[in-house]
């Protein structure tokens, strides 16, 4: 549990600087200037794909390099500082052990922050950079050893063969610009599960009934394609740095 009490706190801290900058942010866009006069695109979408680890709780595992792991997500940036990120992703999980696989679908809202502003990564390159992502959202797992019907179950009210849960998520996002359109990625990404009630191979309930029951990692690596026609997007437009006295 200390574990899990320090990446809440990492988590609540990350939320309370993405706030602080949302403010920063709405200050700064805020009349006379509006986003139609922005220089920059604000919208992206983006596909990753890549694999899952460090389940718990499960009897079975799976290898960190094995593929299982696809997301697709829509990305808009309020400036150069804040934006927001819809994604929808998928898990296979594929025990070594020869489990019957478990499948995992969730849907995540997040608040982004571009730490290749805040961290003024572009004083040494121009095409490196980093965003920071935290949110929550819907998680499902099904396995069909157990269950002949999901995921025909799924979003319905009820208990079932299903395990529906909450999570919070956060991760970082190492990017490289191929160009003003397009950049590749890497992500790394915790997640945290409210009310998880069976283990991640379904071999067994959680030996927690209620809160924070479960985690796992997803590792991935993606293209972002920027939409809009202005010079470039606003994850590589950066605030000039006040001069010093």
């Amino acid at each position: 549990m200390n574990f899990i009490n320090y990446i809440m706190k990492l988590l609540a801290l990350f939320l309370s600087v993405a706030f602080c900058f949302q403010s920063f942010a709405q200050t700064k866009t805020s009349a006379p200037t509006i986003d139609k006069s922005l220089p920059y695109n604000q919208w992206s979408i983006g596909i990753n794909i890549g694999g899952h680890y460090g389940m718990h709780w499960t009897n079975s595992f799976t290898k960190a390099y094995q593929i299982g792991y696809f997301n697709g997500h829509v990305r808009y940036m309020q400036n150069n500082l804040i934006g927001w990120k819809l994604d929808a992703a998928y898990d296979n999980f594929n025990f070594t052990n020869g489990a019957s696989n478990t499948q995992k679908l969730r849907f995540s809202i997040e608040s982004v922050v571009n730490l290749t502003d805040v961290l003024h990564i572009n004083d040494y390159s121009d095409r490196v950079g980093l965003l920071g992502h935290a949110g929550l959202g819907y998680s499902a797992m099904w396995n069909a050893q157990y269950s002949s019907t999901a995921p025909a179950e799924l979003f319905k009210i009820g208990k079932g063969s299903v395990d529906e849960m909450g999570h919070f998520i956060f991760g970082l996002t190492p990017q490289y610009k191929i160009n003003e359109q397009l950049s590749l990625n890497a992500d790394i990404a915790f997640l945290l599960h409210v009310r998880q009630n069976r283990k991640f191979d379904f071999a067994n309930p959680s030996p927690m009934n209620s809160g924070f029951t479960g985690y796992m990692w997803n590792w991935s690596v993606g293209a972002t394609y920027y939409i809009g026609k202005k010079r470039n997007h606003a994850d590589w437009d950066h605030t000039p740095r006040i001069p010093r006295n």
